[in-house]
């Protein structure tokens, strides 16, 4: 596999970062009722974007993968916040950054693990920005 640590590096800080800033912006905003609901949702929107990115082939599989995770944790979202939906997120998306890397992967897949990503950083960007604002 051609410059590992360059695909490595791409498929944690892309999401990680478009997580971190969308979490940030919705709490900034405060749109809805939980502005994690409405990061997650962008996130789903600004899938292609991060695909381009990470160089994932385009297409409707990446952006079902993140789809599923981002709405799974926004559904989660309704019952607040807990250790469900904050630590099992952030373990399972650890796992997948230090084993998911070795392995040829569809678009399916990526955006799976992509959007774990996007669901444990939009929750540290919003959590960041909330507690700088208090």
């Amino acid at each position: 596999m051609e410059g590992e640590t360059d695909f490595k590096f791409r498929h944690v800080l892309v999401p990680g970062i478009f997580g971190f800033t969308l979490g940030m912006l919705a709490t900034l905003v405060n749109i809805g009722p939980n502005p994690m609901q409405v990061a997650l949702l962008l996130a789903i929107l600004l899938s292609p974007a991060i695909a381009h990115l990470t160089k994932t082939p385009l297409g409707w599989e990446h952006s079902l993968g993140v789809a599923i995770i981002c709405l799974l944790e926004a559904v989660l979202w309704f019952a607040g916040i807990s250790y469900f939906n904050t630590a099992m997120i952030l373990i399972v998306w650890l796992w997948m950054c230090s084993s998911w890397w070795r392995l040829e992967l569809p678009p399916f897949r990526v955006g799976v693990w992509h959007g774990f990503g996007l669901s444990f950083s939009t929750l540290a960007g919003g959590l960041l920005t909330f507690g700088l604002l208090q």
